[in-house]
């Protein structure tokens, strides 16, 4: 931390490029610690050294030609882990990137589009929630073209991390633009440009060679991870499908039935064999607390028609919070979201760390985001979010928590006696004006409204601590006084025993005789005048 503060301190001066991308790297890689078997953001690292990550950013956005290939995507590699999106950063990057992939790739620098490269950083870009339809594309295409054995001067081959890599990175590109599209405030169905109808043919078709592969077994999959991200991607042309139909650009394709079952044990290999007692221990403390709220509080007013309540319901191969099912009405799957599922735009931590009423501004992150997408899309459920710095500043009185989660349902579109009127997504237009359109405005909304909570919370403090030192003021004040009382009693005591002895020396003054001190003056002066008239005789 004081590294990085002293950098920041000489405005990057005597640092290049590399040095900027390690010690970013280096501060991603010191950044997280486990508590509670979680993984946790120092959020203190990242307010303090805000000044360096700005900095950073602006260089390599400003001079992004200076930067080379690696130094770029270990740069994004590293805000990815941080959790840090800086937007006008990565529209440059990726102009750059489709620069090279588009045009002559001989004027590519070395290991600019390598498979490790390319990989690494549209995973760290989608997992910001940054989507960016033609460079995901393109780089799906390379990757198919290569597993097809289309031989590309200088390439190299993709290994099964980078492949399914690439393939959760072209699900996300669709579900952030999604979510994205359904923020805004037109009630219209997001537009089906040409870009995403070549992002959703190129996962396409780099999934289903990679099928190929492995049913020739040219390509070997691991259990775990690898499988549960062919999952995602799977999920996504699906979803895809839903939404858009025949108007996607993605001809209905199944892989065999063993392959999906695979996969999706894959996606859930982690809860699996587990009881609800179990999946209930091993949930959050937010979660916790959320959920009781709800069960206690909430619930109970918004559905008097009678309801059903889950924790950690497995819908479609993904884990869901909290599970409502109403009586009447469309389910409701609530997402108890804690710190790991949001990004801080980084334009905004220089404006938290420079003013007192600021606050860095929080969006959903890619996979999050992509989360809502899939439910919304082929669960017909209303997703919510419940985001956990609303619910921090709700300083754990239960009157405003459950205040919030009302506030939060209610811009969802779902509120008390009006329950029963909220349409599930089922397509294109009950998606964008339902509840998926409430859902995807309601992250601002409550945002906002809980931000101005928190600028009250930190104006409270700071009356807090004004009132403390006032208080310290006071508390000097009267001990000075105090300290003044005291010393006018100890002059007043030495003035009274000054008066004392000077009373007794006058008492004892006027007890003295008068002619005792004549007569010894007279017997003096007649031994001088003795004295002068024997000088005279002599």
């Amino acid at each position: 931390q004081s590294v990085l503060q002293k950098v920041a301190k000489t405005k990057l001066e005597g640092y290049n490029s590399l040095d900027m991308q390690n010690l970013m790297f280096v501060m991603a890689a010191v950044s997280k610690s486990k508590v509670a078997d979680e993984l946790v953001l120092d959020k203190k690292l990242i307010h303090e050294c805000a000044g360096f990550v700005v900095q950073v950013c602006g260089h390599a956005t400003s001079s992004i030609r200076s930067w080379k290939a690696g130094e770029l995507t270990g740069l994004v590699f590293g805000l990815s882990k941080l959790g840090l999106l800086d937007e006008a950063l990565l529209r440059e990057v990726g102009r750059l990137w489709r620069t090279w992939l588009q045009g002559d790739e001989q004027k590519a620098p070395p290991d600019a589009l390598s498979p490790q490269t390319l990989a690494n950083l549209v995973l760290a870009m989608t997992r910001l929630g940054y989507a960016d339809p033609e460079l995901v594309a393109l780089v799906c295409g390379r990757a198919g073209g290569a597993a097809k054995g289309v031989a590309r001067k200088g390439s190299k081959t993709w290994d099964e991390k980078e492949m399914t890599n690439v393939l959760w990175a072209g699900a996300c590109a669709l579900g952030c633009h999604e979510v994205s599209a359904l923020r805004g405030p037109s009630s219209q169905p997001r537009v089906v440009t040409s870009a995403l109808k070549d992002l959703a043919s190129a996962l396409q078709g780099l999934l289903k060679t990679v099928c190929s592969q492995v049913q020739q077994g040219r390509l070997k999959l691991r259990e775990g991870l690898p499988l549960s991200m062919l999952h995602i991607a799977y999920t996504a042309l699906r979803a895809w499908r839903a939404e858009c139909g025949t108007a996607g650009g993605c001809e209905a394709w199944e892989p065999p039935q063993e392959m999906i079952a695979a996969w999706r044990r894959g996606a859930t290999n982690n809860v699996e064999g587990l009881s609800k007692r179990e999946l209930q221990a091993s949930s959050s403390r937010l979660h916790k607390e959320v959920s009781r709220s709800l069960t206690e509080q909430v619930l109970p007013s918004l559905f008097p028609g009678g309801y059903r309540k889950s924790d950690e319901v497995d819908l479609g191969g993904f884990i869901v919070d909290i599970l409502i099912t109403p009586t009447a009405g469309p389910r409701l799957s609530i997402e108890v979201n804690g710190p790991p599922h949001y990004v801080q735009l980084v334009p905004s931590l220089s404006s938290a760390a420079s003013a007192a009423e600021s606050a860095p501004v929080h969006r959903l992150n890619g996979k999050s985001r992509m989360k809502m997408w899939f439910l919304q899309q082929l669960e017909g459920v209303v997703p919510i979010a419940v985001p956990y710095f609303g619910w921090d500043a709700c300083q754990s009185n239960p009157a405003r928590q459950a205040t919030f989660l009302l506030e939060v349902l209610r811009e969802a579109g779902v509120s008390a006696g009006a329950a029963s009127q909220v349409a599930p997504p089922t397509d294109v237009g009950a998606a964008a004006q339902g509840a998926a359109k409430n859902a995807g405005g309601r992250e601002e909304t409550v945002a906002e409204c809980f931000q101005k909570l928190q600028a009250a919370r930190r104006a409270s403090n700071e009356a807090q601590v004004v009132l403390a030192k006032a208080n310290k003021e006071v508390s000097r004040l009267q001990e000075l006084v105090l300290q003044a009382k005291r010393a006018k009693e100890r002059a007043e005591e030495e003035a009274t025993e000054k008066a004392k002895g000077l009373a007794e020396a006058q008492q004892a003054h006027d007890g003295q005789r008068p002619d005792d001190g004549g007569g010894e003056l007279d017997t003096l002066r007649s031994a001088k005048r003795m004295k002068s008239s024997n000088g005279s005789a002599t």
